[in-house]
C-alpha cells in the first residue's frame, strides 16, 4: 500500500519534472484544483 505525500512533496516533484521537461523541450503544464467538500487539493501534470 502506498503512503500518501505531502503537498509540498508532490510540488517539488511537479516542479523538478517542469524543469527537466523544459530542458528536453518538452511542454508541460500544472493544474492546481480545491475541492472544498473534502479540502483536498488535486494537482495534475500535463506532459507533452
Amino acid at each position: 500500500m502506498s503512503k500518501a505525500m505531502t503537498k509540498e512533496q508532490v510540488l517539488d516533484i511537479a516542479d523538478k519534472i517542469k524543469t527537466l521537461s523544459i530542458e528536453s523541450g518538452a511542454w508541460v503544464e500544472v493544474e492546481r484544483e480545491f475541492n472544498k467538500a473534502n479540502k483536498l487539493e488535486r494537482i495534475r501534470l500535463i506532459i507533452s
